[in-house]
């Protein structure tokens, strides 16, 4: 050894330049840091100007309380903040900040300028800092406020300017940034400029509700729908979302807010997915800005350097109120209680992610636009057949792929017959717990459907008409200038989970008995056993027999002649897994969901007006008939508007 010591306190610029790292990741970082400065200083307009995607020069300006010259120089140290005076204010914290990092953690790693104002003050007095330079003294003319620019970032630390990604990207960010602010704080008004474009313009709304329309505008058109709760311990719950049918692949729709503290935490997440279970399709996540307040007691929010993560005193109790408040509000909103039509259009991911980036992965869009789009397409294409919009593609069912195709799905004889053909036979009759086994098939609409009052709560005088069948799947009806067109798949599917979830809680089994008794060959018999009492509350009458066996003597009565083989083999499949969590499913409402869509109406069954009318008479009467139980959409609509329209005629 060479008498060195091998431990050493490091210099004041490289610990602030260490420490600037759990802070400052990227621009959006900054934009988030100094935006939170903002508010807490009580601003109602902030306005973020970046250039290069905040690399080269970001500039925050806000109409706060500013501050005076002295106060700006303790602003620049490590640890001073106007927010905590002793340690059990972190118990109590109401601001966004209150670590004074910020300002010295970019500082370290920037060319920045800050520039004040009081309103005692007749001009603006700010002082520039370089890296761990002294700081130089600034003097302008402005409003009161503060305004602060960035520039160069990462211009002494050019490791961690290489793992900046593209301009583009970093533009994107700094937008999440100030979107989730904007929803966080409706009565402030909002600005974002790239390179000199204005790319966000949010102005002070009265309530969460009007301000998340605005943000959201671009990727929900319609059926924003707003709900408040009061909870335990003084927990309130503020809730915007949007129809389940517009869902997304991944969770960049939901926005989480704490205390008015824009959060990523998988507990609410978790809750979230729970609550809509089989309102959306598995794997996909809704569109929803969540507001929980506690009391600061109750949450601690010096978890993260960056404050995006937060403990709660007690997760159950604020998991559980989440998710029962979710389960309610879903119960009550009007898409789901059936309450009013169903006009929520969305576009795929995939339409989405040509627009700006700040869209991305976020649904959006007009059936109108969609239509426009494909006249074009055709136009440009000489003659040819127009491509299909993928804004009114049928998403696929979580069952859809893993079913496979075969006689059984198709009608007698594996041919299309018509609805209205003489020799068609006529359906058999169906037990009256159970809905009429009606799939739908191609139908000769020139012959008009009797037209049939139905008692609906959007239009109560106007009567709906059937107009036929769409390839042995969809069926039409016109109803007060309105195209619907519903998937007799998935109606059929909402109907019956809907009956078997009735007769589960009124311990109903409506059984059919078997001519003869069914064997079925299964695999570990044993494991079948603590099940059995299951499958009896769905209707089947069985036992086991030997070691590798079932008899079945009578299945349920809405399954009629469909197979029992694989029904038996996917409810066994759900009793090993338990609990899905990611579909947020009990055992007994995946069961009701399997055997719903066993006994439902399948693809080219045949189905008569009379069968259609009722199922639609049905599926606008009960809860949550928007969907299928494993939440895919049953219905969609066009307006004669948006058709003239499309067709150029308005």
């Amino acid at each position: 050894m060479n008498g060195e010591p091998r431990i050493r306190v490091l210099p004041d610029p490289l610990v602030d330049m260490i420490a600037a790292g759990e802070v400052v990741e990227r621009p959006a970082s900054i934009v988030k840091e100094l935006v939170e400065n903002a508010l807490d200083a009580g601003a109602t307009r902030v306005e973020i100007a970046a250039r290069r995607g905040g690399v080269e020069e970001l500039a925050i300006t806000d109409d706060g309380c500013g501050m005076t010259p002295g106060e700006l120089r303790l602003a620049l140290l490590r640890h001073a903040t106007s927010k905590i005076r002793e340690l059990s204010d972190l118990e109590s914290i109401h601001t966004f900040g209150f670590r004074g990092e910020a300002l010295p953690s970019i500082a370290s790693v920037s060319r920045l300028t800050v520039v004040s104002r009081t309103r005692e003050m007749d001009a603006g007095q700010g002082l520039a800092q370089e890296g761990g330079s002294p700081p130089r003294e600034v003097v302008e003319a402005m409003a009161p406020g503060t305004r602060v620019v960035v520039r160069d970032l990462f211009h002494n630390v050019p490791a961690r300017l290489k793992f900046l990604k593209t301009e583009a990207t970093e533009a994107s960010h700094v937008q999440d940034v100030v979107v989730d602010l904007a929803l966080s704080e409706p009565g402030v008004h909002f600005r974002l400029l790239q390179d000199g474009r204005l790319q966000l313009d949010f102005p002070p709304q009265p309530d969460r509700l009007r301000r998340a329309q605005d943000v959201l505008a671009r990727r929900v058109r319609a059926g924003l729908y707003a709900w408040e709760e009061t909870g335990p311990e003084g927990a309130r719950l503020g809730l915007v979302m949007s129809a389940p049918e517009v869902h997304l692949s991944e969770a960049s729709g939901v926005y989480l807010f704490v205390n008015r503290r824009p959060v990523r935490d998988r507990l609410l997440l978790s809750a979230i997915t729970g609550a809509y279970g089989a309102l959306l399709p598995r794997g996909r996540y809704p569109v929803l800005v969540l507001h929980l307040d506690l009391p600061p007691a109750l949450v601690d929010v010096n978890v993260h350097p960056q404050k995006t993560q937060v403990r709660f005193r007690s997760e159950r109790l604020v998991a559980g109120f989440v998710r029962g408040t979710l389960q309610k509000v879903l119960a009550a909103a009007p898409w789901v209680a059936g309450k009013q039509p169903r006009t929520y259009t969305l576009r795929t991911d995939d339409q989405v992610a040509a627009e700006p980036s700040g869209d991305a992965g976020r649904s959006g869009g007009s059936v109108k636009a969609a239509v426009a789009q494909a006249l074009e397409r055709a136009k440009a294409k000489s003659g040819k057949a127009p491509a299909r919009s993928p804004g009114t593609a049928r998403p696929a069912g979580p069952l859809a792929a893993a079913r496979p195709s075969g006689p059984r799905d198709r009608g007698p004889g594996g041919r299309l017959q018509s609805l209205f053909s003489a020799d068609t036979a006529p359906p058999p009759a169906v037990p009256a717990a159970a809905p009429a086994p009606a799939p739908v098939v191609t139908t000769d609409v020139a012959t008009p459907a009797p037209a049939v009052p139905v008692a609906t709560t959007d239009v109560a005088t106007t009567d709906v008409r059937y107009l036929g069948c769409h390839d042995g799947l969809y069926l039409l009806f016109s109803l007060a200038g309105r195209l619907i067109v519903m998937d007799m798949h998935a109606a059929s599917e909402r109907v019956r989970y809907n009956e078997i979830m009735a007769n589960l809680r009124g311990a109903r089994a409506l059984c059919q008995g078997l001519l003869l008794p069914l064997t079925v060959e299964v695999e570990r018999a044993a494991a079948w056993e603590p099940h059995l009492d299951d499958l009896r509350a769905l209707g089947f009458d069985l036992d086991l027999f030997g070691e590798g066996q079932l008899v079945v003597r009578g299945v349920p009565a809405s399954l009629g002649t469909r197979p029992v083989e694989p029904l038996l083999a996917e409810l066994f499949e759900g009793f090993v897994a338990g609990r899905d969590a990611a579909e947020g499913l009990q055992v007994h409402e995946r069961m009701a969901a399997t055997m719903a869509c066993h006994s439902a109406l399948r693809k080219h069954d045949p189905v008569t007006p009379a069968m259609a009318l009722r199922l639609w008479e049905q599926i606008r009467t009960i809860p949550s008939g928007g969907h299928c139980p494993h939440g895919r959409p049953v219905s969609m609509e066009l307006s004669t508007a948006e058709l003239e329209a499309g067709f150029l005629r308005r």
